[in-house]
Parts: structure tokens; C-alpha cells; sequence
């Protein structure tokens, strides 16, 4: 922080730590030989803004996505709250893993990192949320209108070695009504 960023009482946003997103690579494995399936589908949520740069920046990205040589399908859908979602479909997990990371980084460098939320990868049971804010997973199994927090606890216990977990389960948030 510089100086007369204190002065005047400004604070500079953390660059997220996007890098984390790779440690899925190879978590999703474990995850696999539980028994628990990726879904081939996966959505980065952020917050629009009505600016030529961000439209800029969402166009390079969809750029970006169309120059895929994989199976990669995506849309952008508007969620209940307001937030829009990349939502990516693909057999190849690590694919996703890669689409994701490109889409945030995209966002990030064009200096939209305060308006992404978060990436949720859909597995067979519950979803993987990743956290900008923290730069960390947890896990989110919605079970009728409640949460499975038997199961988080158990992907939690599954991961911790492999990806970072948010460990404050008061920061595990849900996000309801997912377009995944």
C-alpha cells in the first residue's frame, strides 16, 4: 500500500491466487477412486458490469473459448441474483480445469479481479466451489433444501492434503440455484 493510500483511507484488492485451481488436477483423482464422479461441467460466476472493457474482456474470452480443439461447449447465463455465469461442458475434467483458469485470468489481468465470485466444478454428489477472495475449495452437497454436512466433511478430509481447503466451514458458502 502506498503512502497516500493510507492517508486517504484506500485499500488495493488482493491479486486472487488463480494458481490453486491446478491442484484440482490431480484431487479429482481421489475424488474418482471414491466414487465420486466429475459431471463433465463447470462454472466460473462473476459480476457483470455494463463497461466497454468488460464487454471487451468477456468477448476476448469467448474468443479464446471458441479457438478450443476439445469438446468444449459453454454459454453465459444470468443467474436469479444477477451474477452470469461462464458455464463450460466437457467430458475432460482437466480441460475444464484449464478453461477456467484462462477465463479467470483473462478477467484478472484486464483488472476485474473484485468481480469474480467463484468456480464450481459439478460432481456426483456435490459441488467443488473455489473461493477468489480466500484462493481456496470447499465443498457445497445440497440434500433436498438442506446440506449433506456429512459428506462436505468427508470431501474435506479426502482433499486437505491435495487442495486448499478453506478450513473456516463459516466461510463455506452456498450457492443455490447453480446453472450447472
Amino acid at each position: 500500500m502506498k503512502f497516500f493510500d493510507i492517508l486517504l483511507g484506500r485499500t488495493r484488492i488482493k491479486k486472487p491466487n488463480i494458481d490453486g485451481l491446478f491442484s484440482l488436477s490431480t484431487a479429482y483423482l481421489t475424488l474418482k477412486d471414491n466414487s465420486f464422479d466429475p459431471k463433465g461441467i463447470a462454472g466460473i460466476c462473476f459480476k457483470p458490469m455494463e463497461s466497454k472493457t468488460f464487454v471487451d474482456a468477456k468477448n476476448d474470452i469467448l474468443s479464446l473459448l471458441d479457438l478450443s480443439t476439445s469438446d468444449l461447449k459453454y454459454s453465459i447465463i444470468k443467474d436469479d441474483y444477477g451474477y452470469e455465469w461462464f458455464v463450460l461442458k466437457n467430458d475432460d475434467f482437466e480441460d475444464l480445469i484449464v478453461n477456467i483458469h484462462m477465463i479467470s485470468e483473462v478477467l484478472i489481468d484486464k483488472g476485474f479481479e473484485e468481480r469474480l465470485l467463484s468456480s464450481v466444478f459439478a460432481f456426483n454428489r456435490f459441488y467443488l466451489i473455489y473461493n477468489y477472495k480466500s484462493g481456496k475449495f470447499y465443498p457445497f452437497a445440497p440434500l433436498n433444501n438442506e446440506r449433506d454436512n456429512k459428506l462436505e466433511f468427508k470431501i474435506k478430509s479426502m482433499l486437505k492434503e491435495e487442495i486448499p481447503i478453506e478450513e473456516d466451514i463459516t466461510r463455506w458458502y452456498p450457492i443455490k440455484n447453480m446453472p450447472l
